[in-house]
Formats: C-alpha cells, sequence, structure tokens
C-alpha cells in the first residue's frame, strides 16, 4: 500500500489491491465509489471474499460514514457465516442511515440465520414500514 499526499487539496493516492482510490480531505467522488463499489461486486462474483473485504476496510478507513461499505461488508461476513461482524456492520450502517431499508432486511436475514425469530421480524417489519411498496426479490 503507496500513501503519496498530491497537492494543495490535501488529496492522496491509495494503492491497494490494484484498485486507487483518491481521497479529498479524507472522503472520496461518487465516481471513485462507484469503481470501488464496481470492483468490489466483482471481487464477491469471483469468490475473493478476503480482498473485497480488505478493499471496504480501506473504505471504512478512508470515509467512515460510507453506509454501503458498511452493508457490502455484513453481506459478505454474513456469506463467510461471521453473523457477529455483519450485525455489527449492520448496526453502524442504520447508525449512519437509520432508513436504509436494506441494511435492516440483511439483518433480519443474519437474524433469521441465528434462529432469532424476533429479531428477524422485528427488522422485516422496519423494512417494510421503510419501503411499503417495495417488490419482493
Amino acid at each position: 500500500t503507496a500513501l503519496m499526499a498530491v497537492g494543495s487539496q490535501q488529496a492522496a493516492s491509495v494503492q491497494s489491491s490494484n484498485i486507487s482510490i483518491r481521497i479529498n480531505s479524507g472522503t472520496m467522488t461518487a465516481q471513485e465509489r462507484a469503481r470501488l463499489e464496481m470492483e468490489h461486486q466483482a471481487r464477491v462474483r469471483r469468490a475473493e471474499c478476503e480482498l473485497a473485504m480488505h478493499d471496504l476496510d480501506k473504505v471504512i478507513e478512508l470515509d467512515p460514514q460510507f453506509v454501503y461499505a458498511y452493508y457490502n461488508r455484513a453481506f459478505i461476513s454474513a456469506k463467510l457465516n461471521n453473523l457477529d461482524a455483519a450485525l455489527e456492520d449492520l448496526n453502524q450502517a442504520i447508525k449512519i442511515y437509520p432508513n436504509f431499508a436494506e441494511a435492516y432486511l440483511l439483518q433480519g436475514d443474519v437474524y433469521n440465520f441465528q434462529s432469532n425469530s424476533v429479531g428477524a421480524v422485528a427488522n422485516y417489519n422496519k423494512a417494510i414500514q421503510l419501503k411499503p411498496n417495495q417488490k419482493p426479490i
């Protein structure tokens, strides 16, 4: 990982797992987030969960308010059956964005995997409350 300061904007370039992320005062541009998200999704599809997790850890380090990084890391943690870590990230995502219906839905799934039907139903109901017209997947 190489970190190099660039110009008077206090921007930096981080090289991690062949991904470059430009940071301006600790945040990424929408284009950079989209590029990293696409790379992350490709890695998940290729079952490169460890690399995807590394990328998401770096995103969270650089932009701790980027809610989708927590959500995606929770998804991978759940996929790897690390349910406690998934719940931690989902709680953080919900703390950042309390109306994040998809986070409640995934949290319901995680609780369901843990055989916690009360927690699962509560989260499913919250997701429905937030997006009542959402069509089932």
